[in-house]
C-alpha cells in the first residue's frame, strides 16, 4: 500500500495514532478525517509538509482528543501570532486531559482561552525557556493536578497560586501568606517517581506530615532533598520525622540532611522498607554517615 492508500485507510478507522520522529507528512492530508482521534504525538516532528501554520486548523477539529504532545515542534512557527493561533486553537479541545507543550522556547505566555480546559489535568510547559507569566484563568481549571514548569523562570507568587503539583519533581516553596509552604499540594498525588526538591522551605513538621506520604503505595523511587549550606526553617530531622516513605519504595535518596541524629524510621530502615533494593545517602555529616553504616553491619 502507498502512504496515500495507507493514510484514508488510518483516517477512516483509528482512534489514537503516534507520529514522533516519524517519516516525511503531510498534516493536512494525515489528519483530515480524524475524527474520532484520542491521542496524537508530533513530539520532535520536523518532517511536516505543510505550512505549520495549518496546523491550528487541523489540531481545533480534533475534537475528541484526549491526550496531545507537540513538545519541540512549534519553534519554526516565528511570529508569535503562529502560536497563539495554534494555541487557541488547542484550548477549545474540551476532553483534553494531558497537554505536552515542552522545549517550545519561543512559547512567551500562554493564553486566557487555557482556562477552558476543564478536564485538563497534566500540562507540562518543561522547557519554555521564554515563558514569563500564566494566565489567570488558570484559577478555573479546576482538574489540573500537575504543572511541569522545569527549566522556566517564573516568580514563585506566579506558580503557587495554582492548587497543582509538579510530578516527578516537586520544589518546595513559600505559599504566598509566606507562613506555611506548598508542601501540601502533594497530598493527592500518589506518583510512581517522586522528588521532593527544596525541603529546607517547610515551615513546619506538621505540613510534612499532613501529605500522607507513608499512604503513597504507588511510589517506588522516592527523592528527598534539601539545598546545602543555606538556612531551614524547621530542623531537618523534624521534618524527616514525619517523611516516612511508604513500603512500596524500591530506591531512595535522602540528599543534603544535615541534622546531627536521624529519625527512627531511617535507622531501621530494612523493617519499614522491606522492598528496598537501593539506597543513596548524599551530602550528609561524615559522623552520621559512620554511625549510620556501623549500625547496618551490626
Amino acid at each position: 500500500m502507498n502512504r496515500s492508500g495507507l493514510l484514508m485507510c488510518l483516517g477512516g478507522c483509528i482512534e489514537a495514532e503516534v507520529l514522533s520522529y516519524c517519516i516525511r507528512i503531510s498534516i493536512t492530508e494525515a489528519f483530515g478525517g480524524f475524527t474520532k482521534l484520542q491521542y496524537l504525538s508530533l513530539a520532535g516532528q520536523t518532517n511536516i509538509d505543510v505550512d505549520r501554520r495549518g496546523l491550528s486548523q487541523v489540531i481545533g477539529n480534533l475534537t475528541k482528543l484526549r491526550y496531545l504532545n507537540l513538545s519541540g515542534c512549534m519553534d519554526s512557527m516565528v511570529t508569535s501570532d503562529q502560536i497563539d493561533s495554534l494555541l487557541d486553537s488547542i484550548s477549545t479541545l474540551s476532553n483534553l486531559e494531558h497537554l505536552v507543550l515542552s522545549e517550545n522556547s519561543k512559547i512567551c505566555s500562554i493564553p486566557e482561552s487555557i482556562g477552558n480546559l476543564r478536564k485538563l489535568h497534566t500540562l507540562d510547559l518543561s522547557g519554555c525557556y521564554d515563558l514569563k507569566t500564566l494566565p489567570d484563568s488558570m484559577d478555573q481549571m479546576v482538574s489540573l493536578k500537575v504543572l511541569n514548569l522545569e527549566r522556566v523562570t517564573l516568580d514563585e507568587l506566579v506558580v503557587s497560586r495554582f492548587n497543582c503539583a509538579s510530578s516527578p519533581h516537586f520544589e518546595v516553596h513559600a505559599s504566598g501568606d509566606k507562613c506555611s509552604s506548598n508542601i501540601i499540594l502533594l497530598r493527592p498525588t500518589n506518583p510512581v517517581e517522586l522528588w521532593v526538591d527544596r525541603l529546607e522551605n517547610v515551615k513546619s513538621a506538621e505540613e510534612a506530615h499532613d501529605i500522607n506520604l507513608i499512604e503513597k503505595q504507588k511510589i517506588e523511587e522516592l527523592t528527598l532533598t534539601w539545598t546545602v549550606a543555606v538556612g531551614r526553617f524547621v530542623d531537618a530531622k523534624e521534618v524527616l520525622e514525619k517523611l516516612v516513605p511508604p513500603s512500596s519504595v524500591l530506591k531512595l535518596y535522602v540528599v543534603g540532611y544535615r541534622s546531627v541524629s536521624l529519625p527512627d524510621w531511617l535507622m531501621g530502615i530494612w523493617k519499614h522498607l522491606p522492598n528496598l533494593v537501593e539506597i543513596h545517602l548524599r551530602d550528609f555529616p561524615s559522623v552520621i554517615t559512620y554511625h549510620y553504616l556501623v549500625n547496618y553491619q551490626t
